[in-house]
């Protein structure tokens, strides 16, 4: 009965090793959270940056996801996307260090407002973060597994500074 026990606790540790958040990936208008076992390990082989060869143990990184400029490239993702659901965000060897691309995710959120105005019930969540700086704050989607996320951004640095459970398709 012990071993039978023990079995099942390994088994489970293991899968929320597996199934454990690595990154938040900006992929062009949004952040995609990605879990470890929806990275390919033969596309961790073709990633030539250090800090993305291996997968982060203490918690998801924030990343950004930078089309590339081969077309055959593109279009194997492409046909990725469409037909076995892995979307730029899932492969590795794609990402950039965040700091490059926050011109690209000010440039992408949209004004906190709008999201204030369409979500009156997130109005209390959102008041606090507002305090007197609303048109230096915006969002953007963050898709995840189980429920879509609100991430606040300083539209004047691009840093992440609140992620909240809102709905953000508005």
């Amino acid at each position: 009965m012990a071993l039978l026990q023990l079995s099942a606790l390994v088994y489970g540790v293991y899968v929320v090793y597996e199934a454990r958040p690595v990154y938040v990936v900006f992929n062009v208008d949004r952040f995609d959270v990605v879990a470890a076992n929806e990275i390919d390990p033969e596309e961790r082989k073709k990633v030539t940056r250090p800090e993305y060869q291996s997968l982060p143990l203490t918690g998801p990184r924030i990343v950004a996801a930078v089309m590339p400029a081969d077309p055959k490239e593109r279009e194997r993702i492409l046909f990725a996307a469409v037909g076995a659901g892995y979307d730029l965000p899932n492969f590795p060897q794609h990402y950039v260090p965040y700091a490059e691309q926050t011109g690209q995710v000010i440039a992408r959120s949209r004004p906190l407002a709008d999201l204030a105005q369409k979500r009156a019930e997130a109005e209390p969540q959102l008041a606090a973060l507002k305090a007197g700086r609303a048109k230096d704050l915006g969002f953007l989607p963050v898709r995840a597994r189980k429920q879509d996320l609100t991430a606040i951004i300083d539209r004047k640095t691009g840093e992440v500074l609140k992620v909240l459970p809102i709905d953000p398709w508005v």
